[in-house]
């Protein structure tokens, strides 16, 4: 009906069609007010006085930069597992050869230069596949190389205190850092104990920061420092673990003799 009157608005004119009206009814000066009044809000409709203009802040080209952040967790904390697992299988074969706390600190001698050489791999192939990143290389690289550090450190501590059954642990953190750290979901939309979950996990603050890095905003060093207090919790609860472990075989001996 819109359509019609519309139709017959242009062919006839504005002031003819409501004289024209008028003409065809017993009231003809209110259908002539009426007709004038819907004529108006037709014109006034067809030209809307609201147009759109859409304004992207931080706007990227491409799936890629979006996959970044899921991709890089998910490499590099599988990779971590690996070199934990390498390395818990090496420590077993030097037990005999060298004290635990010459072991456990050249472990983490390497565990620093496996997260400073696996990073700087890693942004080069990110810079190869033009990923964009508003941040300069060393940043990037440094950035990269503490959170590698802190995935090294994670699953180090099941594989130290439980051996290689100590894998299954890490297998299930893999899948629980993946959904906690937002890479796949945003954690706004995540249960309160995915969200309490997440913030405990070093994932979570590489997601946010690969975020910040690509498409602006955030704090990226608020996310380091919180790596870096996991770091050290991490490095503290598996000293203690390896400690109480050796007192535990020291005890065990006794506890035979005295039975």
């Amino acid at each position: 009906m819109v359509k019609t009157m519309s139709l017959v608005v242009k062919s006839h004119g504005r002031n003819h069609v409501p004289q024209m009206l008028a003409e065809q009814s017993e009231n003809k000066h209110v259908v002539e007010q009426v007709t004038s009044q819907l004529i108006d809000i037709l014109q006034s409709s067809s030209n809307p006085s609201i147009h759109e203009n859409v304004i992207k802040i931080n706007d990227k080209e491409g799936f890629a930069p979006t996959m970044v952040p899921l991709l890089i967790v998910l490499a590099s904390y599988i990779g971590a597992m690996l070199v934990s697992q390498h390395l818990q299988l090496s420590e077993g074969k030097l037990t005999t050869m060298h004290s635990k706390s010459s072991l456990f600190i050249g472990r983490q001698i390497i565990n620093v230069l496996v997260a400073i050489g696996v990073s700087l791999l890693t942004v080069c192939l990110m810079y190869l596949f033009h990923i964009d990143i508003n941040q300069n290389f060393f940043v990037l690289w440094g950035f990269q190389a503490l959170l590698m550090f802190s995935f090294l450190t994670l699953s180090q501590v099941f594989v130290m205190l439980f051996g290689n059954i100590g894998m299954i642990f890490n297998i299930a953190l893999t899948a629980s850092q993946l959904v906690s750290s937002g890479a796949i979901v945003p954690r706004e939309l995540l249960s309160s104990f995915y969200q309490g979950l997440g913030d405990l996990l070093p994932a979570t603050y590489g997601v946010n920061s690969y975020f910040s890095l690509i498409y602006g905003g955030g704090n990226v060093l608020l996310d380091m420092k919180y790596l870096s207090i996991i770091i050290a919790s991490l490095l503290v609860v598996t000293i203690f673990g390896k400690i109480i472990q050796h007192l535990w075989k020291r005890l065990q001996p006794i506890r035979t003799t005295e039975s």
